[in-house]
């Protein structure tokens, strides 16, 4: 992700630095990153009317199979942060999610990173093909993003 442009997000939340996540320098410590961009996906998810979190571990089950972090900039404890997210990629059984991490007020970006989900067969552990119906989900959840982003530029 080089130039990040955040209107391609369709999901964002702020947090402030909590003190039990900052290092002995005060900075946000680097793993907490992962937690953050994981509390986005599972509330990107929620938004995008694919997941009923109530169900989180029902028989349907996705599974983190890799994260990617980049860390550009230190964020302190008690700064606020805004956690982007969105799906850049659909495949077969698996998609990848896209966070950005912002500083606030100015957003400017302190971290950003990929994660790639996997459904799988809670029976045979196995890959399993991604339901059309999540899919079109997605898509229309995405798109009608982009779509308010080009309308408030104007």
């Amino acid at each position: 992700m080089s130039e990040i442009d955040l209107a391609r997000f369709p999901h964002r939340y702020e947090a402030r630095v909590r003190f039990s996540e900052v290092d002995l320098f005060g900075a946000l410590n680097n793993a907490r990153y992962v937690s953050y961009f994981e509390d986005g996906r599972l509330r990107y998810m929620r938004e995008a009317g694919v997941a009923d979190l109530s169900r989180l571990f029902a028989a349907d089950p996705y599974y983190i199979v890799r994260n990617e972090l980049n860390y550009r900039r230190i964020v302190k404890y008690d700064e606020s942060i805004a956690i982007y997210t969105r799906v850049a990629r659909l495949g077969r059984s698996s998609f990848r999610f896209e966070h950005v991490a912002t500083r606030l007020p100015d957003e400017e970006v302190v971290a950003d990173g990929v994660g790639v989900a996997v459904r799988v067969d809670p029976e045979t552990e196995r890959a399993k093909p991604l339901d059309e119906t999540f899919i079109t989900t997605i898509r229309a959840f995405d798109t009608a993003a982009e779509r308010d982003a080009k309308e408030e530029e104007r």
